[in-house]
């Protein structure tokens, strides 16, 4: 029973930290209020209504506003999960110093 806790509690952990590290990118299409398209991975692809840019740069042309807009949501995972022990302070540095050499002598040579 206590190696089937271990097990899960590993793998849960392992997932945890391969989903807090994972950056991803959320696309969605909308027209008008409706969202007419939702991607992960690829790009979204588009109800055909959004504005053509005109060709001639006339000038005199009045440009309409599309009806359609794009949201784009960015999840940045984690990248400072590296421990450095230049940071340590003095405290903890004696701390783990003494930890060390206890632990180290409590078996014989």
């Amino acid at each position: 029973m206590k190696l089937f806790f271990h097990k899960m509690l590993s793998a849960t952990l392992a997932t945890l930290v391969l989903f807090t590290t994972m950056s991803f990118t959320i696309d969605m299409h909308y027209c008008g209020d409706h969202l007419v398209d939702f991607s992960l991975f690829d790009k979204v692809k588009t109800c055909g209504m959004e504005k053509q840019i005109p060709t001639k740069d006339c000038g005199n042309e009045l440009t309409e506003k599309s009806c359609c807009s794009e949201l784009q949501i960015v999840m940045e995972g984690q990248d400072d999960l590296k421990f450095s022990y230049d940071t340590l302070n003095l405290e903890q540095q004696v701390f783990v110093a003494a930890f060390f050499y206890s632990y180290i002598n409590l078996f014989e040579g």
